[in-house]
């Protein structure tokens, strides 16, 4: 990104359009691999439950409840509304997930979940962070949030243990706070989605996340990234 924005401002138009289509080559690529990976993971024997923090509308709750055990997080109660109804269609065969309506974060307790300044309407991308763009909180609703610690406590079964993390900007404290508990280590396998570009002071936030993840013998490669 910042080696394009460099051709452009020296007007090298061409080449800032290739690496441009480059990138978006390499990123739906990724996100390609990615889903595929999920997919086969959630029919594997290897795991038998799916952690989803920010499920949204249900896309991975559907995937993997034909397979596995669920346990779905979602604080916007206009998504949650779409995502209960569709749990409520499910056809004959498919495990019933647990849903709770609720944002993961760092203690119990009640938060403002920020709806988008340009687009409030739409469910995707609420927020509990107030430094992602295009998100001040003017738009929003009262959530109640659950410590993340609390949920790693319930586990009795880390190794088989699925987590997808898609938080709009709050894995960072989320991820930190995780990293403290013993079963982070042995989860089976954690898919997270960062919202670098999407926060003021993404970059650093990523940088400083990458430091303490090595402190601990871990790196974000050990964190699948997450479309």
């Amino acid at each position: 990104g910042a080696l394009t924005r460099c051709f452009l401002a020296i007007r090298l138009q061409q080449i800032a359009n290739s690496l441009r289509q480059y990138r978006i080559e390499q990123v739906e690529s990724h996100r390609k691999s990615c889903q595929e990976f999920f997919e086969a993971a959630v029919v594997s024997s290897e795991f038998s439950l799916l952690l989803d923090f920010g499920a949204h509308t249900g896309e991975q709750v559907t995937q993997a409840c034909r397979f596995m055990d669920v346990v779905a997080f979602e604080p916007d109660p206009r998504a949650f509304a779409i995502l209960t109804k569709c749990v409520n269609y499910f056809p004959r065969g498919y495990k019933t997930p647990e849903l709770r309506q609720c944002a993961v974060s760092t203690r119990n307790g009640v938060a403002r979940l920020g709806h988008s300044d340009v687009s409030p309407e739409k469910t995707g991308g609420s927020t509990l962070v107030s430094t992602k763009s295009g998100f001040s909180g003017a738009n929003g609703t009262e959530c109640e949030t659950v410590d993340v610690l609390e949920i790693l406590n319930s586990l009795t079964s880390p190794e088989s243990t699925i987590l997808k993390m898609d938080i709009e900007g709050e894995e960072y404290r989320v991820l930190r706070r995780m990293m403290k508990h013993p079963h982070f280590r042995k989860l089976g396998l954690i898919f997270v989605e960062y919202h670098e570009r999407k926060m003021r002071g993404g970059t650093y936030l990523g940088l400083l996340l990458t430091l303490q993840l090595w402190r601990r013998g871990l790196t974000r490669s050990r964190l699948i990234e997450w479309y």
